[in-house]
């Protein structure tokens, strides 16, 4: 099995633990696929940007915390974890960002996930992931647990890659009622407009009904992650959808949230980068063109839309 893991921590808190956690690991993934600062950046580079480029290159993060974790505090006092510029922020950020598996590892009994008021903005959908917990009493058979979890992410990686998504259609409902006594056909939509917008683009597309997907709620979260663009329907208001694609739009990924025209549905802006097209049922061959023209413009911006 290939895949890369990346270990983020905090030389403050718990560093013997951490190497420990490195060391076990190699007996189970070669060296070349494990990275750690202390052994992986060279005298004289740019910190920040290696770990950048390394978390672009990780299939799965293992965010180790302790109980000094969120407490760790600059020379000035400040909080670390509140500079923009600090390493670890910078490693878990990017993470999130380009949307790794990111395991949460709790070192010792006492360390706990932080609820999100004590994480900055970029890095609250940490607190969605399950965690593991490493304990010296129980070291051994911990690390073998993890080492377990990290195996079924690689598995999950590489199973996505090979299926080479590049688009997921999400599909809210079938046919419902709206607010204002109106219908939605969601397979009319699939139908009349989705299909013929994407056609000229030849892309590999996944229809999803959002209520179909099981698991735990990381793993939601990764299954509307990986696609290089996503298109839902939002015509229809949904407290589930809306946390789950707000995460999406919040890392930057690319997505098209389409509505009705007769839809009086509010999405959350404030943070968000989406395109948003609403449509009309009635002028389909219109819609289409428009929608196309919008595909082209979120998938290769500055491109000349006829």
């Amino acid at each position: 099995m290939s895949g890369k893991i990346f270990i983020s921590y905090r030389r403050e808190d718990e560093p013997g633990f951490a190497q420990a956690l490195f060391e076990r690991l190699e007996r189970s993934f070669s060296a070349e696929r494990l990275f750690m600062d202390v052994e992986g950046i060279k005298a004289g580079e740019d910190f920040a940007r290696v770990l950048e480029k390394q978390v672009s290159e990780c299939d799965v993060m293992l965010a180790l915390i302790g109980r000094s974790w969120l407490k760790v505090t600059d020379k000035s006092g400040r909080r670390r974890l509140d500079n923009e510029r600090d390493f670890v922020r910078i490693e878990i950020e990017s993470a999130l960002k380009l949307g790794k598996w990111v395991i949460p590892v709790l070192l010792h009994k006492e360390a706990e996930i932080p609820s999100a008021d004590d994480l900055p903005q970029s890095l609250q959908s940490l607190t969605l992931r399950t965690a593991v917990t490493l304990t010296q009493q129980r070291f051994r058979a911990d690390a073998q647990g993890l080492i377990t979890e990290v195996e079924r992410a690689l598995a999950e990686v590489e199973q996505a890659r090979q299926q080479d998504e590049q688009v997921l259609i999400i599909r809210p409902f079938g046919k419902k009622a709206g607010g204002k006594r109106y219908e939605i056909d969601f397979d009319l939509v699939q139908q009349e407009l989705i299909a013929p917008a994407l056609q000229p683009f030849g892309l590999k597309c996944r229809y999803q009904d959002i209520f179909d997907l099981e698991g735990r709620p990381e793993d939601i979260l990764r299954q509307l992650m990986i696609p290089n663009l996503a298109i839902a329907d939002i015509s229809i208001e949904s407290d589930a959808v809306t946390p789950l694609l707000g995460t999406r739009l919040l890392s930057g990924k690319k997505t098209i949230l389409l509505q009705d025209i007769e839809s009086d549905t509010k999405f959350p802006s404030r943070g968000n980068k989406y395109h948003h097209f609403r449509y009309d049922p009635w002028r389909a061959a219109e819609s289409v063109t428009l929608l196309t023209r919008l595909i082209r413009e979120t998938l290769y911006p500055g491109s000349r839309s006829s």
